[in-house]
């Protein structure tokens, strides 16, 4: 049985009641690892808080809040966002009476800030990393940022170490198996499928054999490597997926940090930016049923890029506006996310086609630890420096994308050779297969 016969015998198996069961498996599984790569969003987030004023603020702190009317005079506000500042107060002058009155505007001096030590009134307050910790104020924030860039250097190193555990333990796929001429697991694995499908598998494919192909017994990541590197067309394509893995995984995590400090709740708005995950799944679908990999990949890095400028550029008093571009570009890069995926496995051949996912999507980590670090610029040079960065960033990646090459309606390449034509006058069509 050839490779072009598998293809052929899937496709006549069909989609049913397998697939659906594997499907639902595998979604069990990512929704569980789906919930540590974001929880350092919340547990080491930082929250709206102010220095307490012992001249003003009552003893009872349930009587406290966040921005009391009195709150102009005591303490300075930040320019960019129109927030008190978390750690300065103006110091309060001794000369004077206060008018008989302890908080009153007179006894501030408003041209003078000092730390207000260690006592802060909150807006709301939460057990966070930085309030068990005592990481508070603006110089203590890059530590806080540090934890969301330590919690993506561990998949960094775990995505490379899932994969070698992959290739021992996980079954092997049934083209792998062709390859390595084991015709009759394959045949089994099809009469499994067939048999929960409950769809006949013609005696034709049970009965076809080709000669075992030559086994290849080192598939490790430093032969794979050491192949990739012969291989100048497949080096430079590893290099630009790579660097459009890099740029996807930095907007994505970015724009997931960044919702939490839009306006309003921000547990509401985390939720909506997540949600759009869901649209984005069905849009994906369709996109890369109409148009090529390369224009939908880069298209949706377009519409993910221009939204996050065009947030910039509109006014803090529409705020539905500016909420509505920010779920339309994390939309487009949800999408794009998908896509890349699958562009991944599409343009390198079988016996490095998990490795060099796992390669690209190691290397892609590098965006999502710089994303923490990306949205902390908004604190030293202002708000309206993360965005455009994620808005070029992810241009730059649409631009990229645009030379790497077509795979829609391509054979999957099963060696170096035919993964170097994908994208040439001399690539191989899919034959009796629709593999978009």
């Amino acid at each position: 049985m050839s490779p072009t016969n598998l293809d052929n015998v899937l496709v006549s198996l069909g989609i049913g009641r397998y697939q659906f069961v594997g499907c639902l498996l595998f979604g069990l599984m990512i929704m569980y690892s789906n919930v540590s790569p974001i929880a350092y969003i919340f547990t080491s987030g930082d929250l709206k808080y102010r220095c307490e004023i012992p001249e003003c603020d009552p003893l009872a702190q349930a009587e406290r809040t966040y921005q009391p009317d009195w709150l102009r005079y005591t303490t300075p506000f930040r320019e960019d966002t129109g927030l008190p500042k978390k750690c300065l107060r103006y110091a309060t002058v001794t000369d004077r009476s206060g008018n008989g009155t302890q908080c009153a505007p007179d006894i501030f001096d408003g041209q003078v800030t000092e730390h207000c030590g260690d006592q802060w009134v909150f807006e709301n307050y939460e057990n966070t990393i930085g309030t068990e910790f005592g990481l508070m104020c603006e110089e203590n924030k890059w530590k806080l940022s540090m934890v969301g860039t330590i919690n993506n250097f561990g998949q960094f190193i775990g995505i490379p170490m899932s994969g070698i555990i992959a290739d021992k333990m996980v079954e092997e796929s049934m083209r792998w198996l062709e390859m390595q001429g084991k015709h009759e697991r394959v045949i089994h694995a099809l009469q499994v499928i067939s048999g929960i499908n409950k769809k006949p598998l013609p005696e034709i494919h049970l009965t076809t054999r080709t000669k075992a192909t030559k086994s290849i017994d080192d598939t490790g990541y430093i032969r794979i490597l050491k192949d990739v590197i012969h291989s100048p067309t497949l080096l430079w394509r590893m290099i630009k997926c790579s660097s459009i893995w890099i740029g996807i995984t930095m907007v994505f995590f970015g724009l997931t940090i960044s919702a939490t400090d839009i306006a309003g709740d921000k547990y509401l708005n985390f939720t909506l930016v997540s949600l759009v995950e869901i649209p984005a799944c069905l849009l994906n679908w369709m996109v890369m049923e109409g148009f090529s990999r390369k224009m939908s990949l880069s298209c949706m890095l377009v519409l993910s890029g221009a939204t996050c400028v065009a947030y910039n550029l509109t006014s803090s008093d529409y705020f539905f506006v500016k909420l509505s571009l920010f779920l339309i570009s994390k939309l487009g890069i949800s999408v794009a996310f998908v896509i890349v995926y699958l562009l991944t496995v599409e343009i390198f051949p079988t016996r490095m086609r998990v490795s060099l996912l796992s390669i690209c999507s190691m290397i892609g980590r590098i965006g999502s630890m710089l994303a923490p670090q990306i949205t902390l610029l908004g604190d030293y040079f202002g708000e309206f420096v993360v965005m455009p960065v994620f808005g070029i960033t992810a241009l730059t990646a649409a631009v990229v994308t645009m030379t790497m090459p077509e795979s829609k309606n391509i054979k999957l390449p099963d060696t170096v050779d035919e993964a170097e034509r994908i994208g040439t006058t001399r690539q191989l069509l899919p034959e009796n297969v629709n593999s978009a």
